[in-house]
This record gives C-alpha cells, structure tokens and sequence, in this order.
C-alpha cells in the first residue's frame, strides 16, 4: 500500500527510542505491519544501528580516520541492503544522515557526561513521603503494597545498588498502572487522587534518575538506551506532576534538560531549564547547566 505517514523517519526514531506513548506505539505497530515502506525503513534503520553499535566503536572512542575494513563491511552492508526491493529508494540519503550523526558525537555532551558523578553520591535524595494510606473510601491494600515494593527500590538505590533497584523498580510497573487507572476514576476521594498522583510522579521520576545512574555506569556509547529511558520516566513523572499539580516540577525539569544535553540536543536542553525560576530549588543547577552548554 502506498504510504501517507507524514515525519516517517522521526516516528521510526521515537519508536526505536522507546519514546512514544502505549497508545502510540499500538497505533504505528498497526500501521507498519501492513506498510512495506515504513517496515523496510525501520527494518534498515535497526540493522544499520546494529552495524554501528558492533563495527563503529572505535570511531566513537577514538577519533582517528576511518578504517578500510570498516568501510569495506558498511559498503558490503549497503550494497546487501539495496538489493531487496523492499527497501526504500531515499534509503540512501537516510543512510547518510544516520551514518554522520551516529559518529560525529559531540563533545560538549561528552563533556557534560563526564561531569556528573553518580558512583559516590546518588542523583537525587530520597525521603518517603509524609501521606500514608488511603482514605476511608479506599481499599488500602493497593497502596500499601505500592510502598512496601517502592521502599525496597529505595533501599537498593539509596546504597547506590542502581542495577538491583531498577529491577524492582520494573517489577512494579503493573502496579503503578492500577494506580494510575484508579486516579482516573470518578468516584476517587480528592485525598485519594492527590496521594495516588504523588506515588506515580516519584515512581517515575526515581525510576528516570535511576536510569540516569546505570547509564553513568558505562561509557557514553553504551549509555544512551539507559539515557533514552530516563529521559522517557522523566517525561512521564513531569506530565503526572503538571496535570494533578503535585511535585516538583524544576527537578524533572533539570533532570529532563540533563539528559537532552547527554544527548548532544543542546537547544533543547535550553529551552527546557528555561522553565526552571528563580528560587525553584534547581535554580542555581540550571545555571551551572546553563553555563555548561555555553562553553
């Protein structure tokens, strides 16, 4: 079928970057099994990530010319790849764009990466939260075993065990979904919604930072998809925090921002600690953030 999806390359990005909704990945999932163009272009894209990730390191690390060997296996790989009919004919120019940006990394976010230091100290402290319970009109066993679980999570984080605390961390997800549909229901006591509204906002920005740490456990190459994931909780604890108006929201902000600039998306970055005001308790981390990416 001829295909009409307009930003293809920027969808197929965002879907290979966990970065869409469950509602959004179901909607193009439908659309790219039925679409020859847009499974060949995602079917390319994720084959030439993997060539990258397996043959490009050294290029990444080391910043000496590129190697016959490695240019002989990506012209093997093109001209392999161009064969099949199923690839599209602008694959080539995608290729190109793919292939620069994938090796050119930058060093300003090199540099901001280098900087933070997460083995000793962890991102963002942690103190549990003062509203213990439900309401009269609510079932408590679901919000105890939330904080049971979470407490856990905690403990592992807080002592500096990243890996173990995103392992439970990710246990609880199903959980955290219950809440989240329960918030959603009419009939939930306004003390019930605000509490419910801040466990789903710390679940998810701890689980971002907690990405955060990991990534800073590996190099910058092999941290991005552990990047890529704090940057998504974060986004998701921010829009929990700014439709039932509890947190606060200059945490995920510089969060968010930090993560973008480990991304080399500097203006992003900007744009997004510009939310941060004057005496938000990020303020003077936005400015030396600020600072960083102006050098």
């Amino acid at each position: 079928m001829d295909c009409t999806l307009e930003n293809r390359s920027s969808i197929i990005d965002e879907y290979l970057h966990n970065r869409m909704t469950d509602d959004e990945k179901d909607e193009f999932e439908a659309h790219y099994f039925e679409c020859d163009t847009c499974f060949a272009e995602l079917e390319f894209t994720k084959s030439l990530a993997q060539l990258i990730k397996s043959e490009g390191r050294e290029l990444l690390t080391d910043p000496k010319p590129v190697t016959i060997p490695f240019l002989q296996r990506l012209k093997r790989f093109f001209n392999d790849t161009f064969k099949s009919s199923r690839v599209p004919a602008f694959a080539g120019v995608l290729v190109s764009v793919v292939v620069v940006t994938a090796f050119l990394v930058s060093y300003q976010g090199k540099t901001i990466f280098a900087t933070v230091d997460y083995a000793r100290e962890v991102p963002y402290p942690y103190q549990a939260s003062s509203m213990r319970g439900a309401s009269e009109n609510q079932d408590d066993s679901l919000f105890a075993a939330f904080q049971d679980q979470f407490t856990q999570a905690m403990s592992e984080y807080l002592q500096l065990h990243y890996s173990a605390a995103a392992e439970l961390l990710a246990a609880m997800q199903p959980d955290v979904k219950l809440l989240e549909q329960r918030a959603e229901q009419l009939e939930v006591h306004e003390y019930d919604r605000i509490k419910i509204s801040s466990d789903v906002n710390k679940y998810y920005f701890y689980r971002g930072v907690n990405s955060l740490a990991l990534a800073k456990e590996k190099s910058i190459h092999n941290a991005m998809p552990d990047i890529d994931s704090a940057l998504n909780f974060l986004r998701k604890a921010n829009a929990v925090a700014k439709l039932n108006e509890v947190g606060d929201r200059s945490r995920e902000f510089y969060f968010i921002a930090l993560c973008q600039a480990m991304q080399n998306n500097s203006e992003n970055a900007r744009i997004t600690l510009q939310k941060i005001s004057v005496g938000d308790e990020f303020y003077a981390q936005r400015l030396k953030l600020m600072e960083k990416l102006s050098d």
